[in-house]
C-alpha cells in the first residue's frame, strides 16, 4: 500500500542532526568517566534506557519498557493488520565505545517515527521502535539477551548465570525492577511480523579505509564465545627450572598465537582472546592456571565450527 502524504519534505540532512545530537547525548550515560561504558543494567544503563524513553514519548510514540530492559516505542498502523515493522538496534556497549555502535540504529528508527507521528502518515502496519537492552555480552557473558527474548529464544537458565561479582541474572533483573516472570510474555509470533530493519555501525576500518559512506550487509557472522581455562602447575621463579616448568600462562600464549595464525589463514574468519586472566598471579610465581577468552566468528557456520574443532 504507497503511503501519501501532503506534508513537506524534512530539511536536508536535519534528520541526521538530530541523530548525531542524540546520540551524544546518550553517551552522556557512562559507568566510566573516562570513555562510554554501558553495562546491562548498570546504573548508565538505566539511565540511557529512561532517555530513549523520554525521547519516544515526547515524539508521540506509545512506549514502554520490558522485562529484559529494551526500550520499546510504538507507532500504530491501520487496525485492521495485526502486523508489525520492528526497527531498532541496541543500546548498551562493549567497554570504551563508540558513540554510534548499536545507538545509530534505534536513533534512526527514532527519526522516522517521529517524521511519521508529527504528520500523521498512515502505515498498514504497525511500527515498533525497539532498543535491545543487551548484545554485547560484557556483563554476563550472554550476547543478545535482548532480541532472544523478542525471538523467544530466551534461555530461563540464563538468570542463574552470574556476573564478575557473583550477581544473578535473575537479581540484576529484579534489582533493576523488572519481572523475571514476565519474560516468556515477550516472544513475538513470527506471524505477526511484517519484517526487521537496522541501521548499524561498527567500530571496523573497512568502509573507512575503502572510502564509501553505506554497505549493504550479505550476511551476519555467527560467534562462538568460550572461556577456556589452562591448568597447570605454580611454582617459585627462581627455584623451578625451566625444563621441569608447566607454565599456564606460557600455554595460554601458544594458544593466542594458534587463534592468530589460525584465523588469518582462512577467508572471513576472525578470532580474539581479549582477555587473559592468571589467578592469585605475582611476578616471582610461575602461574598455575589461566583463563582467557575466545570469539570466533565468520560469515558460514561451517567455517567457525571448522576452526574451533582444531
Amino acid at each position: 500500500m504507497p503511503i501519501e502524504s501532503t506534508t513537506p519534505s524534512p530539511t536536508p540532512g536535519s534528520f541526521g542532526t538530530r541523530i548525531l545530537d542524540q546520540a551524544r547525548q546518550l553517551a552522556r550515560w557512562s559507568d566510566s568517566p573516562e570513555g562510554l561504558d554501558c553495562t546491562y543494567l548498570g546504573p548508565a544503563h538505566r539511565a540511557a534506557a529512561r532517555e530513549l524513553a523520554g525521547w519516544m514519548t515526547r515524539d508521540g510514540l506509545a512506549v514502554h519498557i520490558d522485562a529484559v530492559g529494551n526500550v520499546v516505542g510504538r507507532y500504530p498502523g491501520d487496525a485492521a493488520s495485526a502486523r508489525t515493522l520492528i526497527v531498532g538496534s541496541h543500546y548498551d556497549t562493549v567497554r570504551n565505545a563508540g558513540y554510534y555502535d548499536g545507538r545509530l540504529g534505534i536513533l534512526t528508527g527514532l527519526a522516522v517515527a517521529r517524521h511519521l507521528a508529527a504528520n500523521r502518515v498512515p502505515l498498514p502496519f504497525g511500527l515498533d521502535v525497539i532498543g535491545f537492552a543487551e548484545e554485547e555480552g560484557v556483563r554476563f557473558a550472554l550476547p543478545y539477551i535482548g532480541s532472544a527474548t523478542i525471538a523467544g529464544r530466551f534461555d530461563p537458565a540464563w538468570l542463574e548465570r552470574r556476573d564478575a561479582t557473583g550477581t544473578t541474572l535473575h537479581q540484576a533483573l529484579v534489582g533493576a525492577g523488572h519481572d523475571p516472570a514476565a519474560i516468556p510474555d515477550l516472544a513475538r509470533r513470527p506471524d505477526s511480523l511484517a519484517g526487521y530493519l537496522e541501521v548499524h555501525i561498527e567500530q571496523g576500518p573497512i568502509l573507512l579505509d575503502n572510502d564509501l559512506p553505506v554497505g549493504i550487509v550479505s550476511s551476519i557472522a555467527g560467534a562462538a564465545r568460550h572461556v577456556v581455562t589452562v591448568s597447570g602447575e605454580a611454582g617459585h621463579a627462581g627455584t623451578v627450572p625451566m625444563a621441569l616448568r608447566r607454565d599456564a600462562l606460557a600455554a595460554a600464549a601458544e594458544i593466542v598465537l594458534l587463534v592468530e595464525r589460525r584465523c588469518a589463514a582462512a577467508r572471513r574468519l576472525v578470532g580474539t582472546v581479549g582477555r587473559l586472566e592468571v589467578p592469585d598471579a605475582a611476578g616471582n610465581v610461575v602461574p598455575g592456571r589461566c583463563d582467557l577468552s575466545l570469539d570466533v566468528r565468520a560469515a558460514e557456520d561451517p567455517v567457525r565450527d571448522a576452526a574451533l574443532a582444531v
